[in-house]
């Protein structure tokens, strides 16, 4: 596993989420089901992180 990869998983289990959850609330806000506010609550983080937690799971807003 690469550093990188390591890295993202800690930081999403300690909030107690899983790749697949992040994965599953990023293609509701892709197609316009959820907004980005709504996006970062889900996922437990501000909306200034979430650019930055999405890019560890080479995602976008």
């Amino acid at each position: 596993m690469t550093g990188k990869l390591k890295d993202s998983y800690s930081i999403v289990m300690e909030k107690g989420l899983t790749p697949s959850y992040i994965r599953f609330c990023h293609q509701a806000y892709q197609e316009n089901i959820i907004s980005e506010e709504r996006l970062s609550e889900m996922l437990l983080i501000d909306i200034y992180e979430l650019a930055y937690l999405l890019e560890l799971f080479n995602l976008k807003l």
